[in-house]
């Protein structure tokens, strides 16, 4: 097919939109729920070998062994994915069943508030073309720390810090400068409040309209 006769009408995460708004109260009710500190990191995905669960558990081992911080994650995903055992073998080798917390499937509503309490999405899984959790957390405005590769760069620009997924160190320093660094992180949910406006239903929904009108007139004519 000749490039130019191909648009891209970039995703939009659909589900998040209804709780956008939630109340702090219904907040609490889910972090109380499962028990959760008062800051972490966040990181939903099925428990696939391409979303590099192991890597990120030994970039916070790393952490908590070469520089005494530890950052405790929450990890959300069905259980019922191979891997999952892997990830629970893995936290226990390095005695991290208090750092890490794997909560499993969990809600609309619930997702959003874990998103809303969390310090930063850490997405390093280093083999999707579309990335929902990246738009999400845009959206919501929360900071990204994420794999640099694929199409996250052009999804995130200056809303995320990147690393190389397949390196722990990076992804381990990554990880503490959003934990560390508020100037950072301030500055992260500037440009990621920018570009929420463009991830919105209605927008999503008016590019559709619009390809399709510019079809109907070309086959028209």
């Amino acid at each position: 097919m000749e490039k130019q006769k191909i648009l891209v009408i970039g995703q939009t995460p659909p589900h998040i939109y209804r709780y956008q708004n939630m109340r702090e109260d219904e907040i609490i009710k889910v972090l109380s729920k499962y028990n959760l500190p008062s800051k972490f990191v966040l990181y939903p995905a099925q428990f696939w070998e391409h979303k590099n669960h192991i890597r990120f558990i030994e970039a916070l081992y790393y952490l908590r062994k070469e520089h005494n911080e530890t950052i405790s994650a929450v990890f959300v995903g069905s259980k019922s994915w191979d891997l999952y055992e892997e990830v629970m073998n893995t936290i226990i080798k390095y005695n991290m069943d208090d750092q890490i917390r794997c909560l499993g499937y969990v809600h609309d509503n619930e997702i959003v508030a874990l998103y809303k309490r969390s310090r930063a999405l850490v997405y390093p899984s280093f083999a999707d073309y579309t990335n929902i959790p990246v738009l999400e957390a845009i959206v919501l405005g929360v900071p990204v720390a994420c794999s640099n590769s694929f199409s996250m760069p052009k999804q995130v620009g200056k809303a995320g810090i990147f690393f190389d997924p397949l390196n722990i160190k990076d992804i381990a320093d990554k990880i503490y400068q959003v934990w560390t660094n508020n100037d950072l992180v301030t500055q992260i949910i500037y440009e990621a409040n920018k570009i929420a406006p463009k991830l919105s239903l209605e927008n999503f929904g008016e590019r559709w309209t619009n390809l399709i009108n510019e079809t109907l007139l070309k086959v028209e004519k």
